[in-house]
């Protein structure tokens, strides 16, 4: 007599959702904003803004919103975080957070003088870039700020397709001409997060 005996096998695979989103960051939804500046929501469309700060369009600033009516400013605006040379970071990895990585595009982003009493005095400077990989790889860029009282808006920068699967980007201003550490200026960053269900 044979018997035929049946194992039953399961295979389980498991494929981990990913989700997208396009935005474009300019800071305009945060409501009740004083003269000078206030903090960044953690997160704010999906990101945590370490080390900058939203201000509102001042009449008596140079360097105007790129999309009405706020910018962001490193919060060494303040003098406040000189000690880390006033690089200021956009982060996915905080608690809390639903972002597993992000890809940025681009921003328009430049340099001003440390100054509440006069604001937005421009500052021309180089911005050292540092983006880091979920795999903690590094990816380097520089955008190049070279606004005068008569010319202060802020240029776009876009960076290069090796921005993509990020944890993090720092941004590191750099004086050209002048060994006063500005702070940086920054409106309408275009990037892209990635949500894993």
């Amino acid at each position: 007599m044979h018997f035929n005996i049946v194992i039953p096998l399961f295979v389980t695979s498991a494929y981990a959702a990913v989700t997208s989103q396009n935005l474009v960051t300019g800071f305009d939804s945060i409501k009740g904003l004083n003269p000078v500046l206030n903090n960044i929501p953690i997160p704010y469309n999906g990101l945590y803004w370490d080390r900058w700060v939203a201000r509102p369009d001042n009449p008596l600033s140079a360097i105007k919103a790129i999309s009405p009516n706020n910018t962001a400013a490193s919060a060494s605006i303040l003098n406040q975080v000189t000690r880390n040379g006033g690089s200021a970071v956009i982060n996915s990895v905080f608690p809390g957070s639903r972002v597993s990585y992000f890809t940025l595009t681009s921003t328009f982003i430049g340099c001003a003088v440390q100054s509440q009493e006069i604001p937005g005095v421009p500052a021309p400077c180089d911005i050292f870039v540092t983006g880091t990989k979920t795999s903690g790889g590094q990816v380097f860029a520089t955008c190049q700020y070279r606004g005068t009282l008569a010319r202060p808006q802020l240029p776009l920068c876009t960076f290069p397709t090796s921005f993509n699967n990020l944890r993090n980007v720092t941004f590191v201003p750099v004086p050209i001409g002048s060994a006063v550490q500005p702070a940086l200026f920054a409106d309408d960053f275009r990037y892209t997060t990635f949500t894993t269900k």
